[in-house]
């Protein structure tokens, strides 16, 4: 089977991704137009075990994670979820190893294959709010109705940004609760 090229998203006319994964150059700078980029794994708080890539459009140059830039080329806008390995190798950007699935999904699969996970919710070592908080802003969400500057509104009553209640809303955030 042959391998497949299309434009990387944001970067089109100068990079292409495949769906074996591997990006290219389509501007020669230093090197020759179709050059495959190196990948490199990724540190901080990917853990050292993504593979990533640096593009460059202009002046800006940016670290993109290659499992996303596949995902995002091929199965379009992430839409609220996330990109699960099927074969639950993190170092596997193929198109074939990739499917969109939700936080918890991703959760479930992982815990299933024995990683190890910091905590979900207030387990989580970063959590400010409780379970309860949640329920709290979802039920103020429905009292309050579709009236003007409702997120605003709870933002200040419960104390956190418009935009983390936004996301509790939307089921970005806190998706376990009910």
């Amino acid at each position: 089977m042959s391998e497949r090229w299309i434009p990387v998203v944001g970067y089109r006319g100068l990079y292409e991704v495949s769906d074996k994964g591997r990006v290219r150059s389509l501007h020669g700078h230093s090197r020759q137009v179709g050059h495959v980029l190196t990948p490199h794994l990724m540190g901080g708080r990917h853990g050292g075990s993504y593979p990533g890539v640096t593009l460059c459009n202009g002046n800006a140059r940016r670290t993109r994670l290659v499992h996303l830039i596949v995902a995002r080329a091929f199965l379009g806008p992430a839409r609220g979820r996330q990109v699960d390995h099927k074969n639950g190798k993190k170092t596997d950007p193929r198109l074939s190893n990739l499917e969109y699935v939700t936080c918890l999904e991703n959760l479930r699969r992982s815990k299933a294959r024995g990683v190890k996970h910091c905590g979900v919710g207030e387990r989580h070592g970063h959590a400010t709010i409780t379970e309860d908080d949640v329920r709290r802003i979802r039920h103020l969400r429905k009292l309050y109705g579709t009236e003007r500057g409702v997120q605003t509104r709870i933002a200040r009553e419960v104390g956190l940004t418009i935009f983390h209640v936004s996301k509790i809303l939307r089921g970005a955030l806190w998706a376990h609760v009910q």
